[in-house]
């Protein structure tokens, strides 16, 4: 696999008021830092685990978003 061009905290503010627009839910940032955080360990399991794809890296995103709350009242589902 390639090397994965990785999203930064500006990609993500600007790709939030599309996910706002589908999914609803607030456009509050709570914490610059949660965000970075929250990208961090996609970028972690590709350096450390050989079996890393598109798909286990998106799942790392998806966790670190979810669990570190850095953007509040990220609804999925209306």
């Amino acid at each position: 696999m390639k090397d994965p061009v990785w999203p930064d905290r500006r990609a993500t503010f600007l790709l939030h008021p599309e996910s706002l627009a589908e999914n609803g839910g607030s456009s509050e940032i709570r914490h610059q830092e949660l965000l970075d955080s929250s990208l961090a360990p996609a970028r972690n399991q590709y350096l450390h685990d050989v079996r890393s794809d598109l798909a286990k890296l998106a799942a790392a995103y998806d966790f670190g978003l979810a669990k570190n709350h850095a953007i509040n009242e990220l609804r999925l589902w209306p």
